[in-house]
C-alpha cells in the first residue's frame, strides 16, 4: 500500500499544491511559560499588513485564548506550519517595543532565567488609548539650545569637570560618583544640562516618588522644558503619555523610580542612577532585576553614558570601578571635611569611662549631644525600628515572644497591653511556651517609645516622630526641636540639623547577612547628610573598628573595597554567581545535580500560606567565567520541565535577601 501511494504521488499532476508565500509576523506572546519563550509565528491578514509593523502591540490566539503580544519581526515567506494562526488585531498606534529595548530585555531575562514576557511586562506600561492618541496629535516641540554648564560646582572632585565636558561633547563616559552634602542637586542639574547640550536625552532614576518629585521641581527651575515624571503614584494615562512622548522625542528628560529606567528615549545620551544600593530600586517580582543592572545593560548595548551616584559606595558600583568599566569620582579630603558632620562613634573605652550608665541605650554622651544641639536648632534621632516595643522576648529564658493563638510576634503598643502583630489578639494572659514565665522584656525599642523617653527628659521642646506609618511633612523649620525618625523617613531641616544621634547601631550592622554592613552605612549616611556642615554626630551601641573609622573619615570607597575583597575571598556575588533553587525536594535535587554548578548546601523551608508541603532551598554557585553556561543550562532544564507539565522550580539569581 505504501509503494502504491508513493508511486501515485510521484505521478505528474499528483504532487501536493505548492505553499505560497505569506506576510508573516514573529510575536513575543505575553505568557509566562518557559518553553514558549521565543517568537511565535503568525500570519498577517491583508487588512493588517500596513498596521502590523515591528514593535507594535497585537492580540493573538494561543491555546484557545486571546492574548497580548509584541511583533519583533515582519517578513514575507513560507510559514513553518500549515495550521498557522492569523493576527487578531493591532492594539497600538506606535511601535512601542524598540529594537534596543527588545535586546536589553532579552539580556536581563537570560541573566535571571526568566521569560522575555516577564521582563517586558516591567518595561512597557499598560496601554491607555486616549493618552496614546493625544500624543500622536501633538506637534513636535522646538527645544532651546542648552549651553555647557559651569564646571565650578565640581571643584574638589577629581574627574568631575572631565565628566561634564565628555557629556557635553557627545561622548558616553561611565562613572561612579560618591557625593558629599551641599551641592548634590546642582551637580545633578549640571549633568543633565551637559547631556542636553549635546542634543541628547537623559533619564534620572531615584528610589522614591518623593525624591523624584523634589528633583523634578528643582530641575524645572533651571531647565525650561517639559520633564517626564514617572513614579508608582503616576496614573496609567500619564505613564503611557510619557512613554510615547519619550519614544517620539517630545521630551528629553525623564525622572522616575525603578521602572522608568526602561523608558525608550529618542537619542538617549545618559542614565543617572541615584542611591543604587537602595532596595526600593529592585523589582519584587520575577525577574528580580534592579535599576542599576538595567542601566548597565542599556549603557553597554546602546553605547550611552552611565553615572552611578550615591552618598556611599555600593559593592556593585565598586566592582564596576575595579573592573575598569567605570571611572571613579570622589571628593577630596578637604571637601569632605568642609561639608560633612563631625562624626563620633561610641567605643568600648568610652562606655567604660561613662560607668554603668554608658551601657544604657541613651548613654550620657547621647543626652549631652541632644542638650547641646537643642541650643542651636533641631536635633535628629535616628532609630532603626518603628512602633513602641516592636520585638519582645520572655524575660526568663529570652525566647522570642509568640502569640498563643497564631504564633505571631508579640509587641507592646503605647496605648495598652502587648498584642499579636498578626491576628491582633491581646496578650494579657501571655505565658512562655518554653518555661511558662509570664514576664516579657523589650528586645528592641521603637521610635514611639524612644520619643516618649526623650519627651520626659527634654520637656519644653517640641517633639516629632516620623516613620513609614506616620510620616510627617518632609521639611521642618530651624527652630529647636527633637525629631525621632526611622530610616527613609527623615524630614529635611531648614539650614540642616544642629546634631544627629544614631541609636542601636548593631541592630543593622550586627546582622548575620552579608548585606548588613553595606545597608547600615547607607541608612546612617542618609541621616548624617541632613546635618549642618561641622555639626556633631554620635553613633551609639558600638561598631567594628574599621567600619567606625570609615564613617569618621567619610571614606566609603575604602569601605566598599574591603567588602569586595571579602566577597572575592568567599566566592560570593559580585565575585561569583549564586543561584537559589526553591521547590519540592525531588525537583530541586534533580535540577541542582543536572545544572553542573557547585552545590553549596540545602536547607528546608516551612510551607507558606499558599503551599501545602514544605519545600527546600539549594544554593548553587558558578565562577564568573562559567556563569553564562550555567544559567543557560538552568533555563534549558526549566523549559524541559515546563514542556512536560512538571512543577517548575523557582530560580533566583544572586538572591537579594542574602547578598
Amino acid at each position: 500500500m505504501d509503494t502504491m501511494m508513493t508511486s501515485q504521488v510521484a505521478l505528474p499532476g499528483m504532487e501536493p499544491p505548492p505553499v505560497e508565500e505569506q506576510e508573516l509576523a514573529h510575536v513575543i506572546v505575553d505568557i509566562d511559560v518557559p518553553h514558549l519563550d521565543y517568537p511565535l509565528e503568525y500570519s498577517v491578514p491583508p487588512d493588517l499588513v500596513e498596521d502590523a509593523l515591528e514593535g507594535k502591540a497585537v492580540r493573538v490566539f494561543l491555546a484557545g485564548k486571546k492574548r497580548a503580544g509584541w511583533i519583533v519581526q515582519r517578513m514575507r515567506g513560507i510559514p513553518q506550519s500549515s495550521t498557522i494562526q492569523p493576527l487578531e488585531e493591532v492594539t497600538s498606534y506606535l511601535p512601542i517595543l524598540t529594537e534596543s529595548l527588545h535586546r536589553s530585555a532579552r539580556v536581563i531575562a537570560d541573566k535571571h532565567v526568566a521569560t522575555l514576557s516577564q521582563t517586558l511586562s516591567l518595561a512597557i506600561p499598560n496601554r491607555h488609548v486616549r493618552a496614546e492618541k493625544a500624543v500622536l496629535r501633538q506637534k513636535p516641540p522646538v527645544f532651546s539650545t542648552i549651553n555647557t554648564p559651569d564646571v565650578g560646582i565640581w571643584e574638589g572632585y577629581a574627574g568631575g569637570a572631565a565628566l561634564i565636558q565628555h557629556l557635553a561633547s557627545g561622548h558616553s563616559p561611565r562613572a561612579v560618583w560618591t557625593c558629599v552634602p551641599g551641592h548634590r542637586d546642582r551637580q545633578l542639574i549640571s549633568l543633565i544640562q551637559a547631556t542636553l547640550a549635546s542634543r541628547r536625552s537623559i533619564i534620572l532614576i531615584v528610589p522614591t516618588g518623593t525624591l523624584a518629585q523634589k528633583l523634578h521641581d528643582r530641575i524645572s527651575e533651571y531647565i525650561p522644558e517639559s520633564i517626564g515624571l514617572l513614579t508608582s503614584q503616576s496614573h496609567a494615562a500619564d505613564r503611557q503619555r510619557i512613554y510615547c512622548e519619550s519614544l517620539l522625542g517630545h521630551i528629553r528628560i525623564v525622572i522616575g523610580t525603578r521602572s522608568a529606567v526602561w523608558t525608550p528615549m529618542k537619542n538617549l545620551g545618559a542614565i543617572i542612577v541615584w542611591d543604587d544600593g537602595n532596595d526600593l530600586l529592585r523589582e519584587i517580582r520575577a525577574p528580580r532585576t534592579d535599576a542599576l543592572e538595567v542601566a548597565v545593560t542599556r549603557s553597554h548595548m546602546e553605547n550611552i553614558a552611565l553615572i552611578c551616584a550615591s552618598w556611599t559606595r555600593s559593592l556593585r558600583a565598586q566592582a564596576l570601578v575595579r573592573s575598569g568599566w567605570a571611572r571613579d569620582i570622589v571628593a577630596d579630603l578637604q571637601l569632605r571635611r568642609r561639608t560633612t558632620a563631625i562624626i563620633r562613634v561610641q567605643d568600648e573605652k568610652e562606655i567604660e569611662r561613662e560607668g554603668p550608665a554608658g551601657k544604657h541605650r541613651l548613654p550620657p554622651a547621647a543626652m549631652r549631644l541632644i542638650h547641646e544641639g537643642l541650643q542651636q536648632g533641631p536635633v535628629l534621632i535616628h532609630t532603626p525600628f518603628s512602633g513602641y516595643i516592636p520585638i519582645t522576648a520572655c524575660a526568663h529564658c529570652r525566647q522570642p515572644a509568640r502569640c498563643l493563638a497564631c504564633s505571631g510576634p508579640v509587641e507592646y503598643n503605647a496605648s495598652g497591653p502587648p498584642a499579636c502583630t498578626w491576628c491582633g489578639r491581646g496578650e494579657e494572659s501571655w505565658h512562655c511556651r518554653h518555661c511558662q514565665s509570664k514576664k516579657l522584656r523589650a528586645v528592641r525599642i521603637g521610635s514611639e517609645r524612644t520619643a516618649e523617653e526623650l519627651g520626659r527628659a527634654f520637656t519644653g521642646f517640641p517633639l516629632t516622630v516620623s516613620s513609614a506609618e506616620r510620616e510627617i511633612s518632609r521639611h521642618i523649620d530651624s527652630t529647636p526641636r527633637i525629631v525621632v525618625s526611622t530610616p527613609g523617613s527623615e524630614p529635611e531641616a531648614e539650614n540642616g540639623y544642629a546634631a544627629v544621634l544614631i541609636l542601636d547601631a548593631p541592630a543593622i550592622a550586627g546582622r548575620p547577612e552579608l548585606w548588613a554592613p553595606e545597608e547600615a552605612i547607607r541608612r546612617w549616611t542618609s541621616a548624617l547628610v541632613l546635618a549642618r556642615a561641622g555639626a556633631p554626630a554620635l553613633i551609639t551601641g558600638g561598631l567594628e573598628p574599621s567600619l567606625a573609622q570609615n564613617l569618621i573619615r567619610w571614606d566609603f570607597v575604602d569601605f566598599a573595597d574591603r567588602l569586595l575583597d571579602e566577597r572575592e575571598a568567599l566566592g560570593y556575588f559580585p565575585a561569583a554567581t549564586v543561584v537559589a533553587l526553591d521547590g519540592q525536594a525531588a525537583d530541586v535535587y534533580a535540577m541542582a545535580d543536572a545544572c553542573g554548578g557547585e552545590i553549596l548546601g540545602t536547607v528546608s523551608r516551612p510551607p507558606r500560606k499558599a503551599e501545602q508541603h514544605a519545600t527546600v532551598r539549594t544554593l548553587v554557585r558558578w565562577p564568573k567565567e562559567t556563569t553564562s553556561d550555567g544559567l543557560h543550562t538552568l533555563k534549558t532544564l526549566q523549559q524541559m520541565r515546563s514542556s512536560r507539565h512538571l512543577p517548575l522550580v523557582k530560580i533566583t539569581v544572586n538572591p537579594p535577601e542574602l547578598f
